[in-house]
């Protein structure tokens, strides 16, 4: 016999607010929560995080700082964990010149 395990749908939902100060900064804050639909509907996750943005060297170079936490369940579904991250972002900007 073969079967295949599930989890049921795997769900999020998440707010952002985005603020840019200058053609060359912004800055972002997200809160989401994460869950699954099986054996009932749950939140594993939730998480909260800050996105700067911000211009440099040319103006198609652009590096982001995102810092989050987020409260993750252990395996055995009772407590949560608190969890920390951070992700140093590198952007290029690629786009044709119009030549309108």
């Amino acid at each position: 016999m073969l079967s295949e395990i599930s989890n049921g749908v795997e769900w999020s939902s998440e707010f952002t607010y985005f603020y840019r100060d200058s053609s060359h900064r912004a800055i972002a804050f997200d809160a989401g929560v994460f869950g699954q639909t099986q054996p009932d509907v749950q939140v594993n996750t939730y998480r909260v995080r800050a996105r700067y943005r911000r211009n440099f060297y040319r103006p198609w170079l652009f590096y982001e700082v995102i810092p989050e936490v987020f409260w993750s369940k252990d395996d055995g579904g009772g407590s949560r964990d608190i969890n920390t991250a951070l992700f140093l972002r590198l952007e290029i900007l690629f786009r044709q010149n119009d030549p309108g």
